[in-house]
């Protein structure tokens, strides 16, 4: 019997032997959302065995990485998992000794890949040969596999309907278009209009899985405009739009959602686009933190706006108000951020190399460590004024200037009025030439 556990954090005892794969590294990493997180590093013994005991794993999709990207997922949701794989061929080999979520799942990902290459055979074979006697055979061999795809979904979900492989199972199926639609060529447009009748997004628990963010990926795909990146940029927003308004009503689902694509988007560089979902659905996912900070960021901190007070330690370590005298840099950062780590000496080195009376940087640490914070400057030489509360994400500068992100960038004219967020390094130089 399966019952699916809330997605909490308990401990669990994961163990996992991979015979060819001996003392290596196992990258584990969370799988919630639109990014891998490392959560921690794993090493097989020299018989390949590792077993793994987190107490405080929220439940959901884990994916572990090998050395040479091959990787493999596994539901954690269960107190004993047990597997067994090869390194070369983890899915194939996958056996499942302990954890019926995870027998659920491999027992449909191997006959599902199975299925899928008879598929792609066959839709070759219709692709590319004169149709006659062999080619109706053949096509009514392609859709007897298409219906053994679609019944093995449904199969599964519905003698597993409250698990946690099923419920993900269900996103996997392939549509299936009325014989008027493929004669038409219709198929893009068929599922476009379709799409979440065969992809509800309606089940909260998932969101600890990569289910909708592959579902995401796979419906913004629809409104892409072959050799038109304008039209395809538009058709992106418009699907954004649509998907966001149909998980309306379900906070925790929008909220979700909306991270994925405003993170897609930034990553695409279109930040118009990302701001724009902020401003236009952010109100309603309030009770996430970093969205409601993000949220507030976009509407509040706008261009044209007073900065608020920029607290700085004085020659007697005091805390002070900033004077905008000039045009003034804010950079929000953190020794523990990789981009930082990069951007923070380009600029300073940047700002060495051209000098200006018209700007003044103050940068702000969201460091806790004021030792790292130390050796960082030094190892860097970094002449730029550094200043730290040593409080992170709880600052009183972080807070008050809603920093959701590191680095982060505010330009503030002599005025004390914000002229710029720069999103990115490159942009940053371009506003301050």
């Amino acid at each position: 019997m399966i019952v699916v556990i809330a997605a909490q954090a308990q401990a669990v005892n994961i163990r996992i032997s991979i015979p060819d794969y001996t003392e290596s590294e196992l990258t584990f990493c969370s799988q919630f959302g639109d990014n891998s997180r490392i959560i921690d590093t794993l090493i097989t013994d020299n018989q390949g065995l590792v077993v793994y005991k987190p107490t405080n794993l929220t439940y959901g999709v884990y994916r572990l990485y090998l050395q040479d990207e091959e990787y493999f997922e596994i539901i954690v949701n269960e107190p004993e998992i047990s597997l067994s794989l090869l390194a070369a061929t983890p899915m194939e080999s996958m056996q499942v000794i302990t954890s019926e979520e995870n027998k659920i799942f491999y027992g449909f990902l191997q006959k599902n890949s199975r299925l899928k290459k008879q598929n792609d055979a066959l839709v070759s074979f219709l692709a590319n040969y004169p149709q006659g006697k062999l080619y109706k055979q053949v096509q009514k061999e392609y859709n007897k596999v298409l219906k053994q795809q679609e019944g093995l979904t449904e199969s599964i979900y519905s003698s597993y309907p409250k698990s946690f492989a099923a419920r993900m199972i269900r996103y996997y199926k392939a549509p299936v278009f009325p014989p008027d639609v493929i004669a038409g060529g219709n198929e893009a447009l068929y599922l476009r209009d379709n799409f979440f009748k065969l992809y509800p997004c309606d089940d909260t628990l998932l969101i600890n899985s990569p289910v909708y963010s592959n579902i995401t990926i796979n419906y913004l795909k629809l409104f892409s405009v072959n050799g038109d990146y304008k039209a395809s940029v538009a058709g992106f927003t418009k699907a954004a739009e649509n998907l966001l308004t149909h998980v309306a009503g379900n906070e925790k689902l929008q909220a979700h959602f909306l991270n994925i694509l405003i993170n897609g988007f930034e990553s695409l560089q279109l930040f118009d686009v990302a701001d724009m979902l902020l401003a236009k659905f952010g109100s309603q996912c309030l009770n996430s933190d970093n969205m409601n900070t993000r949220y507030k960021n976009v509407t509040e901190m706008k261009e044209g706006v007073e900065a608020p007070i920029l607290f700085v330690k004085n020659s007697k370590s005091e805390l002070v108000p900033y004077a905008f005298e000039k045009k003034t840099l804010v950079v929000f950062w953190a020794t523990w951020c990789d981009h930082c780590r990069q951007t923070i000496p380009e600029l300073n080195d940047y700002l060495k190399n051209h000098p200006s009376d018209e700007l003044n940087v103050v940068l702000i640490s969201l460091d806790t460590d004021p030792g790292e914070l130390k050796r960082f400057i030094a190892e860097n030489s970094i002449s730029i004024p550094v200043q730290c509360d040593f409080r992170s994400w709880s600052g009183t500068n972080v807070v008050n200037y809603m920093v959701y992100a590191t680095p982060f960038f505010y330009l503030i004219d002599e005025n004390g009025r914000i002229i710029a967020k720069p999103h990115d390094y490159n942009e940053l130089i371009e506003l301050i030439k």
